[in-house]
């Protein structure tokens, strides 16, 4: 709650788990009488989320509700969603993934079954020690801009690496910095950036401190454009680790690359 007040600039209203047990309509009624514009909602089983779910129901759009997969399958999304014809880009895309989540391997595993990206791992040790991490960030530099200038696209990942503990801010704003600088070099399609942490750090590298949300890609994955910062307009899809079918980021790099009016709905 600290952090979440810490960073939201609000005060911050909590629910605790025998008020959400109670019933639907008194969680419901417990948000409503709320002062607070934002509420964390404790849940400890599937239940419990599904009782939040449902109060949410309630609400009838009164509130939006934000949190896990598991909150996101509650709450029902649709299963598809219908789309506009796009325009066909060509730039490369750069696909950017900082979750562990094993979903997010399997994902990575089938666009690149579909679609000849190329992989690029950073070393960790190097790129967060303050001895090591120019030297990496160049290196890094240049395999995605070589990579980048001669393919589709990038995918630049930590997924199949093991945690590396007491670095969980360093390695998103480290990759932050790095795309920043790719993108003063380097023009692209569109930015797929894996894993919440991950996304806010990549996105203050940018100087973007507001997304407009332009369209659903998938379930619960929105496709946005930076407001403001040196890359305004830049086109961005946000995805959680476990959000989305094993085809997910294929489906993402289809609908970057404009060509998600021929797929399956």
């Amino acid at each position: 709650m600290d952090l979440l007040q810490k960073e939201a600039g609000q005060p911050v209203g909590h629910i605790a788990l025998k008020e959400v047990r109670k019933d639907p309509a008194h969680l419901a009624d417990r948000i409503e009488r709320s002062p607070e514009r934002l509420l964390v909602v404790d849940a400890v089983l599937q239940s419990d989320l599904h009782a939040i779910a449902s109060g949410w129901k309630l609400l009838s759009g009164r509130a939006l509700a934000c949190g896990s997969v598991g909150l996101a399958d509650e709450l029902g999304f649709p299963a598809k969603v219908e789309k506009k014809k796009g325009h066909l880009f060509q730039k490369p895309l750069l696909i950017i993934s900082a979750s562990r989540n094993p979903r997010t391997a399997e994902q990575i595993e089938e666009v690149r079954q579909h679609l000849s990206l190329s992989l690029l791992e950073p070393n960790l040790r190097y790129l967060t020690s303050p001895r090591w991490a120019g030297r990496e960030a160049e290196s890094l530099m240049a395999s995605l801009r070589k990579n980048l200038s001669t393919g589709p696209g990038v995918i630049l990942t930590t997924t199949f690496q093991k945690h590396f503990s007491g670095k969980e801010r360093t390695i998103p704003a480290a990759l932050g910095k790095m795309t920043s600088r790719l993108l003063r070099k380097i023009r692209l399609g569109g930015l797929v950036l894996t894993g919440g942490d991950l996304a806010m750090g990549v996105c203050r590298q940018l100087g973007a401190s507001a997304l407009r949300i332009e369209e659903e890609v998938l379930p619960g994955i929105p496709c946005s454009t930076l407001m403001d910062g040196p890359f305004r307009g830049l086109r961005l899809v946000t995805k959680a680790g476990g959000f989305g079918e094993k085809d997910a980021l294929w489906r993402i790099t289809q609908y970057l690359r404009g060509k998600y009016e021929n797929q399956k709905a």
